[in-house]
Formats: C-alpha cells, structure tokens, sequence
C-alpha cells in the first residue's frame, strides 16, 4: 500500500481561490434577476429571511465548487480512485452536476430571448433556483453512499475540509429552501 500524498496548500491554490470570489462576484451581478426567486418560494417566515441571502451566497457557492475541484486534480494528489472517496471531493462533483445542467438551460433561455437577462424586465428565470435546490440534495445523497458503500475515506487536509464546508453549504441551502417554502 502506498503513502498517501499530501499536497501544501500553494499561492496558485491561493489566487484560484481569488479568482473564484471574482467570479462569484461577476455571477451575482449576472444572476440577479434569476436567483431573486428565492423570495417567491416564501410560504413562512424563515423563506422570507433567508431568501435574499441565499440569492446572495449561492453565486459564491457555484464559483467555490469549481474552484475546490480545480485544486483537487492539481498534482502531486492521491489516486483518482481515492480522490473520488473523499467526501469533498464526492460534494463538489456531485453539485456540479444539477449546476451545469441548470447553467445549460439558463444559457439557452438567455439566447433564445436576448431581453430575457435585462434586470429592468422583472423576468424571473426557475432554472437556476431549482438547480441550486438539487444541488445540495445530490450533495447530500453523495454522502450517504459513500457512507454506506462503507467507500468514504476523509483525507486531514485543508483542502478536503474546504470541499466538505463547500458541501455543507450546498445542503443548507437545499434545507432553507425547502424549511423556507413549507407552509
């Protein structure tokens, strides 16, 4: 059995990470009158207090997947096959995938109605709300079977711990949404 490899966290790790809060930045202005539909999901009070913020988080959340991901294949790293059975990993790979999907949509509504991203025309867009609403239940159902594969193997680096908070956010906000549109 081999050693693991455990890589330092490096200035390249570092503006990648700068390089996604720009992007997080440059989503939320994007993205502004898409993900505002937290607030029509407001069936009680905690939708109506965490609406607006999740609006404001999620950009940052899209961008910080992305980014642990980039880090992750950087070399020197582990195994892919090990890679994949850790659960930060497992968390953004998993969020990518309802994300990408709703980007998609998200994109083609945009070309095929070029007024459709005027922030002035009121047009709210649900792709992009309910591909971050499964995004933290693929996180979550990511999770439970690594768990119960008995497949999950946590590496004590900054950078699987990083992919784990990112995870975590992911399903906090699929819980506030849905906590947020019960009645």
């Amino acid at each position: 059995m081999t050693a693991s490899v455990r890589r330092k966290v490096t200035i390249l790790d570092a503006m990648i990470l700068v390089a996604a809060i720009a992007c997080g930045f440059a989503l939320r202005r994007i993205t502004d009158p898409a993900l505002g539909d937290f607030g029509a999901w407001d069936a009680n009070w905690l939708g109506r207090v965490s609406g607006q913020s999740l609006a404001e988080a999620v950009p940052f959340l899209m961008a910080l997947t992305v980014a642990v991901l980039a880090m992750r294949v950087r070399r020197p790293r582990p195994q892919w096959r090990r890679i994949f059975r850790q659960p930060g990993t497992a968390a953004c790979v998993a969020a990518i995938v309802p994300l990408a999907s709703a980007w998609l949509q998200f994109a083609f509504a945009a070309w095929r109605n070029p007024g459709f991203l005027d922030p002035l025309s009121g047009s709210v867009d649900l792709r992009l709300t309910q591909g971050t609403f499964l995004a933290g239940l693929w996180v979550l159902a990511s999770w439970l079977a690594l768990a119960i594969s008995g497949r999950r193997r946590p590496e004590r680096s900054r950078l699987d711990k990083f992919g784990r908070l990112v995870g975590l956010g992911w399903i906090v906000v699929w819980a506030l949404v849905t906590l947020g549109s019960m009645s």
